[in-house]
């Protein structure tokens, strides 16, 4: 499942809102403490439904204030349907880190001039009868390289466009993934890792 194409109003709607660019400004910022959370790619009850990392339907449509056209994949499992923002399942993580953020920092606008959360990987992958969750690290390595090595360039890209003093990674895998990638900037980033909030 590939939410960038299938949900990409809500998608793109949350890259332009909250992006790299701080609301009082027209200018990226560029360290200030602005902090990148990757998570590790897209959950079949957060990003797969709404199109946003950890997308939680009610911080994404009540605190984000993003809503928009979500469509089916082309290729359906029978267990995984995309309901989009029809769907009444919360994604517990997503629940758990936004209202984190929510709890801290209040509005969206305000937790987003200093930070920004991207997954890695914004594919959702499923097998068998049950649909059961793949996730990056369990995929078969004759597949795994491939897809590692377009999300590393993908993750890069988002780091130079903006710019944070720190990154880190939610989950071990995403962590490790977000180090690999950091070494390769050269740039002075903190990188560190936070527990996965499932």
């Amino acid at each position: 499942y590939n939410p960038l194409i299938y949900a990409r109003e809500p998608s793109d709607l949350y890259v332009t809102k909250f992006g790299n660019m701080s609301p009082e400004s027209s200018e990226p910022m560029e360290g200030s403490g602005r902090i990148l959370f990757v998570g590790m790619n897209a959950g079949p009850w957060g990003m797969v439904q709404t199109g946003v990392p950890f997308g939680d339907i009610g911080y994404v449509r009540d605190w984000m204030k993003i809503t928009g056209n979500v469509y089916s994949p082309d290729i359906l499992h029978p267990k995984r349907c995309v309901q989009g923002f029809g769907v009444e399942r919360r994604e517990r993580s997503g629940k758990r880190l936004w209202g984190y953020f929510a709890k801290v920092c209040g509005t969206a606008d305000v937790f987003f001039r200093r930070a920004y959360v991207h997954n890695y990987c914004p594919l959702a992958f499923f097998k068998g009868e049950k649909g059961a969750n793949v996730t990056p690290d369990r995929i078969p390595v004759k597949w795994r390289k491939a897809i590692l090595r377009v999300c590393d360039q993908a993750l890069g890209r988002i780091i130079r466009e903006i710019r944070p003093e720190f990154v880190v990674g939610v989950g071990k895998f995403a962590e490790s993934r977000c180090k690999s990638v950091v070494q390769t900037i050269g740039k002075n980033i903190t990188c560190g890792g936070i527990l996965h909030p499932s």
